[in-house]
């Protein structure tokens, strides 16, 4: 071996232990960056989370106690159809249910400095009203109940950030004052009106959701139209002196008028119109009064409706058909026997 390959293989010896040394170097420091920069990790979801979760949030909660001095609330009415409009009664009758929401500051897990451990990954807790504290509401204009609207067995649903939605479902039968001047051509506005109880205007506030009447469920109902929906501020209903909170939502109802005009109105038309008819049969024959009769119990019947319940116009309508009905029929039995006297002198005269 000659000194100028000695001198070669010494260099490329020098050559890769540099490049070995450089690898080493640069993987080092990789895995230092590496490891600088991912840090604990978050803990994902388990039941056993959840659970120190609740248990954190839970021990020392107090379910009588409100979460702030005013405690605003968010309220919509969600309609899903609506079930009778009874002008008897003067009621309206619908199902849905109440989007409520409301913040509780101690239900708040979203900044993980403020608890023992990182729940983040948890996005929700579900819990009923025997454990979170929950806005005491009634139903101002209710024929049924007036009680609180309560439901233990309907969850609600906490967000990270202690914000809470709550939907208690129901059929509501509210008071309706109706107007029913152009039966059956009428049109009702009825309202459902929420407020607070117990808790005064200072200490609960109730205010409309983004949509205050949702009718993305409606189904219709087959004698009336839901044409419009509103809602307002009632501003403060005042009880004993004390101011208290209350909203307003009101829906109008346009009558299906077909069915009316096809069993009331046209069947009254046409006794009319039979009834006057009446003087075309032979009074020989006998049946005017069997025709009369069976006319005028056929209008009684069709008037069985309950009419004074219904349009004052429809009322002076009846009245008189009903005179030119006793007319005909008083007519018709005094007529008769003097026709049949006329006939008989006529006979005896011509013998």
């Amino acid at each position: 071996m000659t000194w100028k390959t000695l001198i070669l293989l010494i260099t490329l010896m020098d050559i890769y232990l540099a490049a070995t040394e450089d690898k080493d170097k640069g993987n080092s420091e990789h895995a230092a960056i590496g490891a600088k920069g991912v840090g604990p990790t978050k803990p994902v979801y388990s039941t056993s989370l959840e659970t120190s979760l609740r248990h954190e949030l839970f021990t020392e909660y107090e379910v009588l106690q409100r979460p702030r001095e005013n405690v605003k609330i968010s309220i919509s009415l969600t309609i899903l159809t609506v079930n009778d409009l009874n002008i008897k009664d003067q009621s309206l009758s619908i199902s849905g249910y109440l989007t409520v929401v409301w913040r509780d500051s101690r239900l708040d897990w979203s900044n993980s400095s403020a608890t023992s451990q990182d729940f983040t990954n948890v996005k929700f807790l579900f819990s009923t009203e025997e454990y979170v504290w929950r806005p005491a509401l009634i139903i101002e204009n209710s024929v049924k109940d007036i009680g609180i609207i309560n439901d233990k067995f309907i969850p609600m649903r906490i967000v990270s950030d202690g914000n809470i939605v709550w939907n208690p479902s129901g059929i509501y039968e509210v008071s309706c004052e109706s107007d029913i001047t152009y039966y059956p051509l009428d049109t009702q506005q009825c309202t459902v009106k929420i407020s607070s109880w117990a808790y005064t205007a200072a200490e609960v506030s109730l205010e409309f959701g983004n949509e205050s009447v949702d009718l993305s469920f409606y189904s219709a109902n087959g004698e009336w139209d839901l044409v419009y929906s509103s809602s307002s501020r009632s501003g403060s209903k005042s009880r004993g002196g004390i101011a208290f909170s209350s909203l307003t939502f009101a829906i109008k109802l346009q009558r299906r008028p077909m069915f009316h005009v096809i069993n009331t109105l046209f069947p009254v038309a046409l006794m009319a119109v039979l009834i006057a008819m009446v003087f075309k049969l032979p009074v020989d024959s006998g049946r005017e009064n069997r025709f009369l009769i069976d006319r005028s119990i056929s209008l009684c019947c069709i008037s069985d409706h309950d009419f004074g319940q219904y349009s004052q116009y429809l009322c002076q309508y009846m009245l008189p058909l009903y005179i030119p009905c006793i007319y005909s029929n008083s007519w018709s039995y005094i007529s008769y026997p003097y026709n049949h006297r006329s006939q008989s002198s006529f006979q005896i005269k011509g013998r």
